[in-house]
């Protein structure tokens, strides 16, 4: 059964069931938990040799330096050492050239801010 409700009544629920799909997408971005960057490192996919890196460990606090080495048990620098089991997440201090994943987030973001522009613009539109 279609039920047909008038144009105000439409316009009444416009507004919030955007701002809850608005919502919905902002809580679908999770942060990584430090297993996955354990994971990340230990595969190869977010630390490479050459990279200068940010490491932020469980009993050593930041650490900031070039990559050397990278093996299943630990990151290498000159004179540094971390183990993989110690990190808690790993930033790029210099971009590198864009790998598939970096480049599907960067995909991902431009899908998620077309989106917002999108459902505003029609806020708008329905609104007025």
């Amino acid at each position: 059964m279609i039920m047909v409700i008038g144009k105000q009544a439409a316009r009444a629920w416009v507004a919030p069931i955007c701002v809850l799909a608005m919502l919905c997408g902002c809580a679908s971005t999770p942060q990584r938990s430090p297993e996955i960057v354990r994971e990340d490192v230990r595969s190869g996919q977010l630390v490479r040799p050459g990279d200068q890196i940010v490491v932020h460990t469980v009993g050593r606090g930041e650490l900031e330096f070039r990559v050397t080495e990278v093996d299943e048990n630990a990151i290498h620098g000159v004179g540094v050492e971390v183990s993989i089991n110690d990190i808690v997440d790993v930033e790029l201090a210099t971009e590198r050239s864009r790998d598939v994943p970096e480049a599907i987030r960067a995909a991902h973001e431009g899908v998620v801010t077309i989106y917002y522009v999108v459902s505003l613009l029609f806020l708008l539109g329905v609104m007025l």
